[in-house]
């Protein structure tokens, strides 16, 4: 039999047994001081539970139809369990196998245990019955790999003496050393077996079945139970194949098994296990509905929360109820002021010398009544029986302290509207989050508004529009708004008010334009208007659509209008966006005298009294100048006009103007008209020279061909009583007279 130590030394340790606490990364937190009781019975100083981090104990499993014992000498699983008579020599707190197969190997088995085994004075593994015999518990990691070949030897199959097995469980990572493992031959395959047991070495103490680091780094033993959510109250598991299990520890380990061996192959996460046992044992703590926040709470508020106590210690106890207490794997905290533990109104758990009996529970009630400035509150709540004989459960509660009322703004309103429903808007903000945004209109009944993280919306319903003689209603609006804070409805926010007028008559307006509905040539027209409304805004003078600027003031000249038909309209509009466009007769501005003309004239002619004249617009009128002499009027017939012009020899210049009906005047461009007498002074000599007659020969016989007024001045033939009478031609005639002029000045 293997020998664990002396049996003095057993009993020097059992003596020495104390609730031990750990880090939480050290495995379970604490054992009962205690030795486990079977009908009255002390086993062998076996502690009566484990605790894990979590606050779940567990004790001996001893139930034979759900943890699967494994007998022993002396132990008769046909009969009823009993200390030290049938009872098993090697059993356990907790089991979870893990059996599968991965690539590369033809089994895989994985063991996490918490177990006991007996030891007699000599050290040697007894039946329980023995006298004198100790319980020692201890944990156990136990991996058994099955290689495909190699006949035991490993390095047949590639795997280096150096190597590591890596195998992550819910509680870390643990790497072992290939030379810690015995291999052997198993059917022509090499089976590797590695079994770490703590307490190692032979050491026999009950603190070290909690646990241990600095195996392999990193490394971490069993810091929970696992559990299968099917199995039955008070029990880890059936004793079967679990479908999946609950446990990790800390949060984010996953509830899965992996292996990793020496050549690199993996098994993956495998999270269903072969078999899961364990029996629990303690205070069934069953928290309020909603966990065990108390939420957010006003100085002046308080909030009761009831928990349960169930007790399946199996044992009475006197429960012992502390706030501010520390947590049993945690460093020590601040306590808390806020929460007080006091008696619950249904069901209250005894105290002083009452007791809670097997299988009864109880409630109790914890206050959360902030103190002091605004922030989160934290206290834990412990239930211990006193002696440490019942695994103490505890809860962290939690509340938030908020005596500051929310920032309200009303950002979003249009205080003069023409809609009679409208939308307003805000926002409204506090560090613990808004409750509620309450519209109040005229001091009816608060209505919800919308709220949207920030912010706020709200509809008005149908608004009375205001009259605008008495300038009534004017609508009152005030918002509210609360935090989350308790006792409802919170901390309240300073309210935010404004109104709101519903004007849906646009305003009253009158426009006069100097000349409107007809043409003028004044093309400054004053402009005369008003404008009247109990919320005016603002008023604009358009032409032709276009807003003028600046606003010409009512009973002042516009600005010059352009030629043409225009549109004055006079546009006002009040605050709550009412539109009113009145607009003139059109005007139509003409500043330029209407067209007139003059019919083409003779620039050059013998005649000296002619009839010039043209067209004009009816009714216009129109005066003729011939030099320098004042001008007279012409003679207007209809849409004609006609004037005798009686001309001088030589240039007459000549100037005509026109008036058309609105008095708009205009002149022509100037015209001129050169009178030239038969005269044969061709050359424009003082006199008639020889010249003249040589000139007058090349014309008669086409050697060149004469202007219009060298035409005029060359046809002097045939003299008439000694007088030119011209024959619009040039000839052979024309020369004898001019001759003849030559030769005798006088004679004609």
């Amino acid at each position: 039999m293997k020998s664990l130590m002396s049996y003095f030394s057993i009993l020097a340790l059992v003596t020495m047994i104390s609730v031990g606490a750990y880090p939480a990364n050290a495995g379970l937190l604490r054992f009962s001081p205690v030795p486990f009781l079977l009908n009255g019975v002390p086993t062998g100083g076996m502690p009566s539970w484990f605790q894990g981090q979590d606050g779940v104990a567990v004790q001996p499993c001893v139930d034979a139809a759900r943890c699967a014992l494994v007998g022993a000498p002396g132990f008769n699983p046909a009969l009823a369990i009993s200390f030290p008579a049938n009872f098993p020599g090697e059993a356990f707190y907790f089991n979870a196998t893990a059996n599968f197969v991965m690539p590369g190997a033809s089994d895989v088995l994985v063991v996490m245990a918490l177990e006991y085994v007996f030891a007699d004075a000599l050290g040697n593994l007894v039946p329980a019955a023995t006298p004198g015999a100790v319980a020692t518990p201890f944990q156990r990691l136990r991996v058994r790999h099955t290689f495909i070949g190699g006949a035991g030897s490993t390095a047949a199959i590639g795997i280096s003496a150096n190597g590591t097995y890596t195998v992550t469980h819910p509680w870390g990572i643990t790497k072992i050393p290939v030379s810690s493992f015995k291999c052997a031959n198993s059917g022509g395959n090499t089976r590797c077996t590695f079994t770490r047991d703590v307490p190692l070495g032979g050491v026999v103490n009950f603190t070290a079945a909690l646990g241990n680091t600095g195996f392999v780094a990193p490394d971490s033993g069993i810091s929970t139970f696992l559990k299968d959510p099917t199995a039955p109250a008070s029990f880890l598991g059936t004793g079967a194949a679990a479908l999946s299990y609950t446990g990790a520890f800390p949060a984010g380990n996953p509830n899965s098994v992996a292996i990793t061996d020496p050549l690199g192959n993996t098994s993956g996460p495998i999270s269903l296990l072969t078999t899961l046992t364990g029996q629990t044992v303690g205070i069934d703590l069953t928290l309020p509905v909603g966990g065990t926040n108390s939420g957010v709470v006003m100085p002046t508020g308080a909030v009761k929360r009831t928990f349960n106590i169930n007790n399946r210690t199996g044992v009475a106890f006197t429960p012992i109820i502390t706030a501010n207490a520390n947590a049993p794997n945690t460093t020590p905290v601040v306590a808390s002021p806020d929460f007080t533990i006091v008696p619950s109104a249904t069901l209250p758990c005894p105290t002083g010398a009452a007791t809670l009996a097997i299988g009864a529970n109880c409630n109790f009630d914890v206050n959360f009544t902030p103190i002091g400035a605004d922030g989160p509150r934290t206290a834990t709540i412990s239930i211990t029986d006193g002696p440490g004989a019942v695994p103490p459960a505890w809860a962290v509660v939690t509340g938030i302290a908020d005596g500051t009322a929310p920032a309200l703004a009303l950002t979003g309103i249009a205080k003069f509207t023409n809609k009679a429903s409208q939308a307003i808007s805000g926002t409204a903000t506090d560090a613990n989050g808004i409750g509620a945004v309450t519209v109040t209109i005229d001091g009816a009944a608060p209505a919800a508004a919308t709220v949207t993280g920030g912010t706020w919306s709200f509809t008005t319903g149908v608004l009375v529009a205001q009259d605008d003689a008495t300038g009534l209603p004017v609508h009152n609006i005030v918002v509210n708004a609360n935090d989350t804070a308790l006792p409802a409805p919170g901390n309240a926010a300073t309210s935010a008010t404004s109104t709101i007028v519903v004007d849906a008559t646009p305003p009253a307006v009158t426009l006069t334009v100097q000349g409107q509905g007809t043409t003028t040539k004044n093309a400054t027209p004053v402009i005369t208007f008003t404008a009247a409304d109990r919320n005016l805004a603002v008023t604009t003078v358009k032409v032709d659509g276009t807003i003028i600027t600046p606003t010409p003031a009512s009973g002042a000249a516009m600005a010059t209008l352009a030629d043409g038909p225009h549109v004055v309209a006079v546009e006002a509009t009040d605050a709550a966006g009412n539109v009113k466009l009145l607009a003139a007769p059109t005007i139509t501005i003409d500043t330029i005298v209407s067209p007139f003309t003059l019919t083409p004239v003779t620039a050059v002619t013998r005649v000296k009294t002619q009839t010039i004249g043209g067209t004009v617009e009816a009714g216009s009128t129109v005066n003729v100048a011939i030099g320098t002499g004042a001008a007279a009027p012409a003679t207007v017939t209809g849409t004609a006009w006609t004037f005798p012009a009686n001309l001088v020899e030589g240039v007459n210049n000549i100037t005509v103007t026109g008036a058309d009906t609105l008095g708009n005047t205009g002149t022509l461009p100037a015209i001129s008209i050169k009178v030239v007498l038969p005269d044969g002074k061709i050359t424009g000599a003082a006199s008639v020279v020889i010249a003249d007659a040589l000139k007058a020969l090349q014309f008669a016989v086409g050697l060149t061909q004469p202007t219009a007024e060298e035409a005029l001045h060359a046809d002097v033939a045939p003299l008439v009583n000694g007088v030119p009478a011209p024959n619009d031609k040039v000839d052979i005639g024309d020369v004898v007279v001019i001759l003849k002029k030559v030769v005798d000045p006088a004679s004609w």
